[in-house]
């Protein structure tokens, strides 16, 4: 009898692997993985080199990793297990308190942020009214929101250690402003990056120091999208809680227009409102990066802002532009031209560097660029 069952057993598993087989050779291929984000590997060319190289049968492992079937549904399965057995983290990221998935801080590239250094130096010891803001991780801001026991870099203390080597350039402590709002909707919970209020609490602490005399304080607040699942939820596979995001208008007469300048694309909005179809709707501020982009306004005052960013910036300009006749932001990681030649184009007379402490932390791109 007992013989019989493990018979039964052993044919319905054999069952089920031959069908998953048959299925997966039906199928057709996935060129994309919306649920992770991320390009899935397709079948690799069989050729001789490939084979006697050994690169056909890692890239089969990883074929057939990526084209599984029923994938995306056995890693939601797995996450919930992990989380039932008490796990802490899923594929590097912290399955936190509170439905918050959280980024580990990046360990500092000494080579990548002493060159950094350098290069900033050099810059500010030839322009002028130059201010930096580096934004702390959520884990970094709000500790209670980590696992239990969950290591974490000391995130202000790297970024002290990079600011403290720089000259001649306003560092805005960012750390402290946000704190006083640790316990609020600063971070998304499924994305690495701040939310507008978060971008909104940072600007009023720092406007003044930006030499925003009289920032405005009043704004129309705007629901656009409650189903927001960030990179982070991409990346842990965790999709148990999707993120709100707001989009704060000011209450000015300023008026403005946007030119994407390599793209050769004008708009009236800082907003692609398209882009809360697609999977990053975070994309929603600007349409993502751009090598460079021109913000106009109805301003006359002569103040000529370029900021030096990553994707964070994003979110925060809306909340700078009706202070200055021109903002130009740069993403040195997709900018190639000569920079002293835009500043000259520009007139540019105010500078501000602005980006996440994982960014600066192993960026390569922003020292290229000053150096160019």
């Amino acid at each position: 009898m007992l013989k019989r069952f493990q018979r039964i057993i052993i044919t319905i598993f054999y069952v089920i692997i031959v069908f998953f087989l048959i299925a997966g050779l039906i199928m057709p291929d996935k060129k994309m993985s919306e649920q992770e984000n991320r390009t899935l590997t397709q079948f690799p060319e069989l050729t001789t080199t490939s084979i006697t190289s050994g690169h056909f049968f890692s890239q089969l492992d990883d074929y057939l990793s990526d084209q599984f079937l029923f994938r995306d549904q056995f890693m939601k399965l797995k996450v919930r297990v992990d989380k039932i057995e008490g796990k802490r983290e899923s594929a590097g990221v912290y399955l936190g308190h509170k439905g918050y998935l959280l980024a580990k801080n990046e360990t500092p590239n000494k080579k990548a942020l002493n060159n950094t250094v350098q290069a900033i130096n050099k810059f500010t010891s030839s322009h002028e009214n130059i201010s930096m803001m580096i934004i702390p991780s959520s884990g970094t801001i709000n500790p209670a929101l980590l696992p239990f026991g969950a290591p974490m870099r000391d995130g202000i203390q790297d970024i002290h250690d990079f600011t403290k080597q720089l000259s001649k350039i306003q560092i805005i402590d960012s750390a402290s402003g946000l704190k006083k709002y640790k316990d609020e909707y600063l971070y998304y919970k499924t994305d690495h990056h701040w939310t507008t209020y978060g971008a909104y609490r940072e600007f009023l602490s720092v406007a003044n120091k930006l030499g925003i005399e009289k920032p405005i304080t009043k704004y129309k607040k705007y629901l656009v999208t409650d189903s927001f699942e960030g990179t982070l939820a991409s990346e842990s596979g965790d999709h148990t809680h999707s993120d709100e995001i707001h989009v704060y208008e000011p209450e000015t007469k300023v008026k403005y227009y946007v030119n994407y300048v390599i793209e050769n694309k004008k708009t009236t909005s800082l907003y692609e409102t398209k882009q809360l179809k697609t999977k990053d709707q975070y994309t929603l501020f600007e349409g993502g990066n751009h090598p460079v982009v021109e913000i106009n306004t109805t301003n006359n005052n002569h103040k000529n802002l370029l900021i030096f960013k990553d994707s964070y910036a994003n979110s925060f300009v809306p909340f700078l532009y009706p202070y200055y006749q021109k903002i130009i932001m740069v993403d040195p990681r997709y900018y190639n031209d000569d920079i002293n030649k835009l500043i000259e184009n520009y007139d540019i007379n105010q500078y501000l560097f602005l980006y996440s402490a994982n960014t600066m932390m192993k960026d390569t791109s922003l020292s290229d660029l000053l150096n160019s």
